[in-house]
């Protein structure tokens, strides 16, 4: 897969290589479901039934094998929200590709719907509840993968002088990170309020987002998960002078 990601021609030849990747990337994943084939959805989305491709290997993991934390699953739920506005194309298919997972889930694992809802909702919009000790440890641990990052970057500079944010993103990501990590320690339960709102504004200001959320909602149907119809409701009420 990475021959083809790295070594692909452009043009004519590249979209026909790029279909008959395409073809066999879902065999491929699902057949070996430890790799977490970090080019699968690159590839993918060069060819034709992307969604449905998608959706196919979505399913394999969160309903045959019950693993919502897989590192492809992750990525799909990251891009089909697209807080960062760097997927388009995953985005706009949010509502194809979640829909029938969705479905699978209310068919076969009702019982893992509130993890779904959780894992490719509420954790993309970085709305998840968590408690107050939870959230520290979180953040502590973000922090020293980011310290760890940083260490790394500065032996392999070798700079005479601090590293500085002119340098590295790192550095000003570290600084945000500690500057959450404060307001989670000191004043919680606005950091709380203020998580929420945001999520609520992302899903009542972006179409694509409040459609697939939509759409999850609507094949989970009749099961109900709380969070997620209180996202819906909130977003309803913001008004676009608003938002």
């Amino acid at each position: 897969m990475s021959l083809y990601f790295y070594h692909v021609s452009y043009g004519d030849v590249a979209k026909g290589l790029y279909a008959d990747i395409g073809r066999i990337i879902p065999e491929m994943v699902m057949t070996f479901p430890a790799h977490s084939f970090p080019f699968a959805l690159s590839l993918l989305s060069h060819g034709a039934d992307t969604a449905e491709r998608i959706s196919r290997i979505m399913i394999f993991h969160v309903v045959d094998r019950g693993d919502v934390a897989h590192n492809l699953c992750q990525a799909v739920a990251e891009g089909t929200i697209d807080l960062h506005r760097d997927r388009k194309w995953l985005r706009e298919l949010g509502p194809a590709i979640m829909g029938p997972v969705a479905r699978a889930v209310r068919d076969e694992r009702p019982e893992i719907c509130d993890a779904f809802v959780s894992a490719f909702v509420l954790t993309p919009l970085h709305c998840n509840p968590q408690s107050h000790e939870e959230q520290i440890e979180r953040l502590e641990t973000d922090l020293s993968i980011l310290r760890a990052r940083l260490k790394n970057f500065e032996r392999w500079l070798k700079a005479p002088t601090p590293v500085t944010a002119q340098d590295t993103s790192l550095v000003l990501d570290i600084s945000e990170k500690k500057e959450e990590l404060e307001r989670v320690k000191n004043d919680f339960e606005a950091w709380t309020e203020e998580r929420w709102d945001f999520a609520v504004r992302q899903v009542a200001t972006r179409p694509d987002n409040r459609a697939t959320l939509e759409a999850i909602q609507t094949e989970l149907s009749p099961l109900l998960n709380a969070d997620l119809e209180q996202l819906l409701s909130d977003a309803a009420q913001v008004t676009p002078d608003k938002g």
